[in-house]
């Protein structure tokens, strides 16, 4: 099926991905935004949300909210903390170490081929690949 264009549409200029990222990266850049200390405070938040949910489960600490009645502890929400702390451990490795394909490549072990020499000139190959 083909879409017929009034005359004198001009088609929109397609935007390359580089294009994009390099203006993304500039606006970072300009407002001296970096991704990854961004990624440190909100692991470092997490990590202290983590010790008062365990200080609140083992009772150590009763915090008090503004309208008077105390913060109890929530399974939920201390496995939504831990579920966020794993995925930034996650994606601070992948940038510390690049990223490695998760697909296993399985390495074939090359067979030598078996030789057997016989008494005299005649020597006998077996399991020699032909090409």
């Amino acid at each position: 099926m083909t879409d017929i264009m009034p005359p004198g549409y001009v088609k929109p200029l397609q935007r390359t991905r580089s294009k994009i990222a390099k203006r993304a990266t500039d606006k970072m850049n300009s407002r001296g935004y970096d991704p990854i200390d961004g990624q440190l405070d909100l692991y470092d938040r997490l990590i202290d949300e983590d010790r008062v949910m365990c200080a609140i489960r083992d009772g150590s600490l009763v915090k008090i909210t503004p309208s008077g009645p105390t913060q109890r502890y929530s399974s939920m929400a201390h496995a939504a903390i831990l579920a966020q702390i794993n995925k930034l451990h996650g994606d601070l490795m992948r940038f510390g170490y690049a990223r490695v394909s998760e697909t296993v490549i399985e390495q074939k072990a090359v067979r030598s081929p078996l030789v057997i020499e016989l008494e005299g000139d005649d020597v006998r190959v077996i399991n020699d690949e032909q090409d």
